[in-house]
């Protein structure tokens, strides 16, 4: 996705929304949760017909779990902002 090509969503679609958050929560080494490991664990979420709210509670511990069980505030710094 992400092509800017409409798409109609078919019964039995599912359609995650996430936050920058998600995809760049940090380990204790500063390495991100990253979008191929969100993409990886929604597929097999996928592949193993579980819930959405199911799904969203792996994920969440996932994140956590990445993160030591500890929330990590992302870094700002002057090469990471955007003019």
């Amino acid at each position: 996705m992400g092509d800017g090509v409409a798409r109609q969503l078919e019964p039995g679609d599912r359609l995650l929304f996430y936050s920058d958050g998600t995809t760049e929560a940090r380990d204790a080494q500063g390495a991100f949760f990253g979008e191929n490991r969100l993409i990886k664990l929604t597929e097999r979420a996928a592949a193993a017909e579980l819930s959405a709210p199911e799904t969203l509670r792996r994920l969440g511990i996932a994140v956590m779990e990445h993160q030591d069980r500890c929330w990590r505030s992302a870094k700002v710094t002057s090469s990471d902002r955007r003019e």
